[in-house]
């Protein structure tokens, strides 16, 4: 009899289509403390440890123009998924809100081609902040025609009173606005 323990069995879609996490600029400059911090910021953390922990993912694609959070750091390095870090923000006079391109879509980040590559049909979609670049992240993965999920319990805007306004915007856009227990209930069912 061996001694080695199994992994439990990570939740996972069964409806055939490939799934990307994406996790939009979990980064030190906009948790609390950093240069640019969202206001709990931080209270996104077990949500998204929760997603890249228990569940099971075709790729998990990171966007970043700074450090990341060290726990989504050692989750990027010890994931059993693929795993893709898109840098962005590198253009000194556009910002880069979405993970796609930069705000005047003069410039388009590998986003596109990498999720193209690896078939990927489904983001679902959680980081900083609600009202910049996880919304325009959101509004492009739809323009890109990708089925888009926001979990709502894992993104917290600049903007507190602006925050269900934007997840209303993106519902208007055509993604699904979930808390990760809903997403968790329909993986498991």
């Amino acid at each position: 009899m061996s001694n080695a323990t199994s992994e439990p069995k990570r939740l996972r879609y069964n409806d055939g289509k490939k799934t990307a996490l994406m996790l939009v600029d979990i980064q030190y400059d906009f948790l609390p403390g950093g240069a640019l911090a969202v206001t709990d910021g931080d209270r996104i953390l077990p949500v998204v440890y929760d997603l890249m922990d228990r569940f099971e993912w075709d790729l998990v694609v990171a966007s970043a123009g700074g450090e990341f959070e060290a726990g989504v750091q050692s989750r990027l390095d010890a994931s059993p998924s693929k795993v893709a870090v898109i840098r962005k923000g590198s253009h000194l006079d556009i910002d880069s809100y979405s993970a796609f391109a930069d705000n005047a879509y003069l410039v388009f980040t590998d986003l596109p081609k990498v999720l193209y590559t690896n078939g990927i049909e489904r983001l679902v979609v959680v980081g900083l902040a609600t009202d910049f670049c996880v919304r325009a992240t959101a509004i492009d993965s739809r323009k890109f025609n990708f089925e888009t999920v926001v979990i709502s319990d894992g993104v917290r805007g600049v903007f507190a009173n602006r925050e269900e306004a934007v997840l209303s915007e993106l519902r208007s856009w055509g993604a699904k606005v979930e808390t990760l227990r809903e997403y968790e209930n329909e993986a498991a069912s």
